[in-house]
């Protein structure tokens, strides 16, 4: 995450983190994993026939 924040010109990843969150509304990390997290929800309420490779 330090690595984002100063790339795009924060000084503290803490700092980037929350106005990440303000913007998107969900932090840089649940953003991050939303791709696995789907999966999972479908995956546990039965749509796994739905998901695609």
């Amino acid at each position: 995450m330090k690595e984002v924040a100063d790339f795009v010109g924060f000084r503290s990843e803490f700092y980037f983190s929350r106005m990440f969150q303000r913007l998107v509304g969900v932090s840089p990390t649940v953003h991050m994993k939303r791709g696995t997290m789907k999966i999972a929800v479908a995956s546990s309420l039965g749509f796994h026939e739905h998901l695609q490779s």
